[in-house]
């Protein structure tokens, strides 16, 4: 239940239940702990967040995660306390993962801290140097820094690494039955009439433009 709330943004609700939960004496855990910090993020709370993630091992005893580190890096990244976070980042106990350099890596990004951006895009490659997410992020933090030679090295880079990388899908049911279209997929069953109703709306579309 708290981890529903916490993903559909009921943070007071959430809190509250967390107060009633330990009233009864029920001992939280580390599930617990993630569904209280993935709320504070999805609030902004950070005071709240604070807390939560200070009390974890000093007054209930339950142990940090790398999930909750994550979630923190990710949360006060967002809110601009890149310093905060890097600090939480270089004294956690364990080694960093994608999810942890991943969310520093976002909210330098949406705040231009270049450096800090480079370092912690240099640490998801070496966990996962095949996801081609990191790359593109990095991309546009020098575009928007206006570093063009460091641009055309990350693209270079991004190149010479196999990039793995999700294909979009999209789902629509029609008459009773889902139908999935993947991008430049000829599996469709239907695939002939499909492209060429395609070809058709682009020729019209290409009249106005």
């Amino acid at each position: 239940m708290l981890v529903g709330l916490a993903m559909h943004g009921h943070g007071q609700l959430l809190f509250d239940y967390f107060s009633r939960m330990v009233e009864t004496g029920v001992e939280p855990d580390g599930v617990t702990f993630l569904a209280l910090l993935v709320g504070c993020n999805h609030g902004g709370l950070i005071h709240e967040a604070r807390r939560f993630f200070g009390e974890m091992e000093g007054v209930y005893g339950v142990p940090r995660e790398l999930k909750h580190y994550g979630c923190m890096a990710d949360l006060l990244a967002r809110a601009g306390l890149i310093k905060e976070a890097m600090e939480m980042i270089e004294t956690m106990p364990m080694a960093g993962d994608v999810f942890v350099w991943g969310g520093l890596l976002g909210g330098c990004r949406t705040h231009g801290h270049v450096e800090l951006a480079v370092k912690a895009a240099e640490n998801v490659m070496e966990v996962k140097p095949e996801d081609g997410g990191v790359y593109s992020i990095l991309a546009n933090v020098f575009a928007d820094a206006g570093r063009w030679d460091d641009l055309v090295d990350i693209r270079r880079k991004r190149d010479r690494v196999k990039i793995k990388k999700s294909a979009g899908c999209s789902l629509i049911q029609l008459n009773g039955v889902a139908h999935e279209f993947i991008s430049w997929d000829d599996l469709h069953p239907q695939n002939d009439e499909i492209y060429s109703i395609l070809n058709c709306l682009q020729l019209n579309l290409k009249q106005y433009y």
